[in-house]
């Protein structure tokens, strides 16, 4: 009975112990106290300086933009550093073709090294989102870099001189970097950027960007970082998203470096809840203490960081302190080899009678069955959950809504896989489906050398692992009794494959929430079935309960969170959007708002006949989703666009227009939406040298700009130097971050709802 229930659990056991593991760099160490040694980072201290960036919203061109402008100087000239401003006309040509525009003022403090060699540069910016106080983004990152200013002034001098580059204008279109890089003279003397982001409210300081050739970087970071994380999979993923940071603007640019952020708890991402009560401070500690550890190590190197670019590298976590590096040249050998196993692997079992063709072909038909069918299954449980709720896609991202819901199924997706296994390997024999899921893993290794070598690593190693369990169970045929060897061996090795998944998963539930928990609990299918000679271990009377009681877990779990978050157990805050939107030319006006479907509060402002569609009408780049319905035309006083000079030249024009809002807009759009051709163009003076491949029959324009910052009194000159003579058509499109006042003084509130409102005026002229 002892022999029968050590069989059944050292298996499970040593899985619990992968999970731990592997989730163990996941958890940021405990902030320090605020009587910290000085030449340490203490969350406690710059938690003070926070609470002073994070007050209030402080977008670009605000009031309140300012005073965190005046207080980050006021704080660099305390610490008695070297400080720099920097106030211009940026640009930058989004993705999209529009140009965006706005009146940014970096903050510089250069902390001097020993040594003559290429600065180091640290960048977070400190504008904000315009309605989120921004503690975690970017605030948190701002706050540590005075305290770490403060730390290493409090110790021995650094080697290399450190630029602390508070950028402005991130927000909306990396306009500081851009400035920064194109404009300062000190761009042209930093060898390498660590930039600190935020896309969340908790978690760990996460490694997700590097530069080119980072080898070398890399294992100088692993041995830098007291709590290093970092997982090459989520720089490659990262690098096939259209998601832009500060570090972007630098890597065009030929600077290499390192980006930070943290992920967990999205919920708050630009919304009011990014606040001081939102902050997490182990996640504050992590984030600051990577930065100060960072620049104690690469700041005291008398080598050109910038010249010592190599290959790029392979890297993850195994532990809470070790990160494993090597090449990424290594993934094509490896995927040889894997190939190599696998075909010795099949051929050794057919050989010793375990497996057949014609079985293991079952057997992958069969695992790849199991995949389709938890991913129905789950997806239809979540939908159903999903009915009990008002607005389920806004609570996705909190991790106390999520992780209840995420437990419960994976228990589900345990017990029906475990279900699947005692009848399939009845069918096909465990050796034979544990060979079908090989395959399957040895097409994911094949996949990830070709599109994704930096998650190559994620299935070379289990397969591997995998491999040698199957090898294992060949020898076990062989004798009658079931040793200690052979038990042990097949629960050791588990580790590696769950030690490695864990994070993955933990990060892929993040990215792709429960709205995709089906494909996410298919990925668990993989790794179960990975495990296939272990499951052979549980020595149980009746192994069906095992299944049983896996799925009452499951459905429990769901249950309770159900019963605590739907029913009056807990009120959850969501945020929901709502935008007067005003066609001026054709006296009429829409309610619209991104939300799925209508709430509670923005019922107030929607009609029973809502529309779905997007407001492409409105402004050309407004492509998202919305549901609509019509709204009383309020005549709200729109921009305006007058000839200020109108020339001949060459064929074609010099049109000099006046941009104006009257009602003081905070971001204004212009668009040309004729076929117009703009050779050349500037804003207020300033050339915009870069030009977009748009059309107006393909994007609904040919040339577009976008000014952040609130519109000046005096309005925006646009020059624009055309191709020919023939008429232009215009679209001006105002915004501001509040509804019409005859609306506000109607609206009612909903404590469910934190509201975010817009009144958005466009209106159309030709020239």
């Amino acid at each position: 009975m002892l022999k029968k229930m050590t069989a059944t659990l050292l298996p499970i056991i040593c899985i619990i112990l992968a999970v731990l593991l592997g989730a163990q760099p996941l958890i940021p160490p405990p902030p320090n106290p605020i009587d910290a040694p000085a030449t340490e980072f203490s969350a406690e201290r710059a938690r003070e300086k926070l609470k002073q960036i994070a007050a209030k919203p402080h977008p670009i061109g605000s009031e309140q933009h300012s005073v965190v402008h005046d207080y980050i100087v006021s704080e660099l000239n305390q610490l008695n550093i070297p400080v720099e401003t920097q106030e211009t006309t940026s640009s930058r040509l989004a993705d999209w073709g529009v140009h965006q525009i706005g009146q940014i003022r970096n903050i510089m403090g250069r902390l001097e090294g020993t040594g003559d060699g290429p600065a180091i540069l640290v960048a977070a910016h400190y504008d904000t989102d315009p309605f989120s106080p921004g503690a975690n983004d970017d605030g948190i990152a701002v706050s540590a870099m005075l305290e770490t200013i403060r730390a290493l002034k409090a110790g021995p001098a650094l080697q290399q001189d450190v630029i602390f580059l508070f950028t402005d204008g991130e927000e909306v279109g990396l306009l500081g970097a851009q400035a920064f890089i194109q404009e300062h003279r000190w761009s042209k003397e930093i060898g390498m950027v660590f930039n600190f982001e935020a896309r969340g409210s908790s978690g760990p300081s996460i490694l997700f960007e590097t530069g080119e050739g980072n080898h070398g970087i890399m294992n100088e970071f692993a041995q830098a970082v007291p709590d290093p994380v970092a997982y090459s999979f989520l720089s490659d993923m990262y690098s096939r998203l259209s998601n832009d940071t500060d570090l972007t603007v630098f890597k065009r640019n030929g600077v290499t470096g390192l980006n930070f952020a943290f992920v967990d708890g999205y919920f708050a991402y630009h919304t009011p809840l990014d606040n001081i009560e939102h902050v997490d401070m182990s996640t504050f500690q992590h984030h600051g203490s990577t930065m100060l550890s960072l620049l104690q190590s690469f700041g005291n190197k008398e080598r050109t960081v910038a010249a010592e670019r190599d290959n790029n590298a392979t890297y993850f976590n195994v532990l809470n302190t070790l990160v494993i590096t090597y090449s990424l040249s290594w993934t094509i050998p490896l995927t040889v080899l894997a190939f190599l196993l696998v075909g010795w692997v099949f051929w050794l079992g057919l050989q010793k009678g375990a497996l057949t063709v014609k079985k293991v072909l079952f057997g992958f038909f069969l695992n790849g069955s199991s995949m389709v069918m938890v991913y129905l299954l789950i997806t239809g449980v979540w939908k159903l959950l999903q009915l009990f709720y008002e607005s389920p896609d806004a609570l996705l991202n909190d991790p106390d809504f999520s992780y209840p819901y995420v437990l419960g199924l994976l228990f589900l997706t345990g017990s029906v896989f475990y279900g699947l296994f005692l009848w399939q390997q009845k069918l096909a024999g465990f050796q034979n489906l544990a060979m079908g899921m090989y395959v399957w893993w040895l097409l994911l290794v094949l996949s990830t050398n070709i599109f994704l070598p930096g998650a190559h690593y994620l299935f070379v190693w289990p397969l591997f692992c995998g491999l040698i369990s199957l090898l294992v169970t060949y020898r076990r045929a062989e004798s009658t009794e079931q040793s200690r060897a052979y038990l042990g061996a097949l629960s050791l090795l588990t580790i590696p494959a769950v030690l490695l998944f864990t994070p993955f998963f933990y990060f892929m539930h993040l990215f792709v929430t429960l709205q995709m928990s089906g494909v996410l609990m298919a990925v668990l299918i993989l790794l179960l079935g990975l495990l296939i000679p272990q499951w052979t271990l549980i020595n149980l009377q009746n192994k069906w309960m095992l299944s049983a009681a896996g799925l009452v877990i499951g459905i429990g779990l769901c249950i309770a969170q159900l019963v605590v978050t739907a029913g009056s157990g807990q009120t959850y805050q969501t945020v929901h959007d709502m935008m007067y939107s005003q066609y001026t030319n054709e006296n009429r006006a829409v309610f619209a708002s991104t939300d799925a479907q209508p709430s509670n509060w923005t019922k107030q402002f929607l009609s029973e006949a809502i529309t779905e569609g997007t407001l492409t009408d409105l402004n050309p780049t407004y492509s998202a989703p919305v549901i609509k319905s019509e709204a009383p035309f309020l005549n709200v006083q729109g921009p305006e666009v007058k000839v200020q000079s109108d020339q001949s030249i060459d064929g074609g024009r010099s049109l000099e227009l006046l941009v104006t809002s009257p009602r003081g807009a905070d971001e204004l759009s212009f668009f040309i939406t004729s076929d117009a051709k703009v050779k050349a163009a500037w804003i207020n003076g300033k050339p915009i040298k870069e030009s977009a491949d748009v059309t107006a029959a393909k994007d609904g324009f040919s040339w577009g700009m976008e000014y952040y910052g609130g519109v000046p009194d005096e309005g925006i000159r646009v020059r624009l130097q055309l191709s020919s003579s023939e008429k232009v058509q215009v679209k001006a499109v105002d915004l501001s971050y509040e509804l019409p006042d005859s609306l506000r003084s109607k609206t009612t509130n909903d404590p469910k709802a934190i509201p975010v409102t817009f009144t958005i005026v466009n209106q159309e002229f030709a020239f």
